[in-house]
């Protein structure tokens, strides 16, 4: 399951676009939750870097990766 997440993180990132052109380093905390098939329910922030624009960009670049890989087996559906 590690790995999964892992690859849902790395997928994320590369949608990322920043708001602007600063190479400063921005961590912001996401919430994301995928059915077992790889489709995305729903994305949140859950912990904000205090800039509203990079919040959004992050939930941004969720929604713009919109499927990713199957869950591994044994992987229940959030409930």
């Amino acid at each position: 399951m590690n790995a999964w997440a892992a690859g849902i993180g790395r997928k994320v990132q590369r949608n990322v676009v920043r708001p602007d052109a600063s190479t400063k380093p921005v961590n912001v905390g996401l919430r994301v939750t995928v059915s077992r098939s790889g489709k995305l329910l729903g994305a949140a922030i859950s912990r904000s870097s205090g800039l509203a624009q990079y919040d959004n960009a992050a939930l941004r670049a969720v929604k713009r990766a919109r499927r990713f890989a199957k869950a591994p087996n044994g992987f229940a559906d959030p409930s």
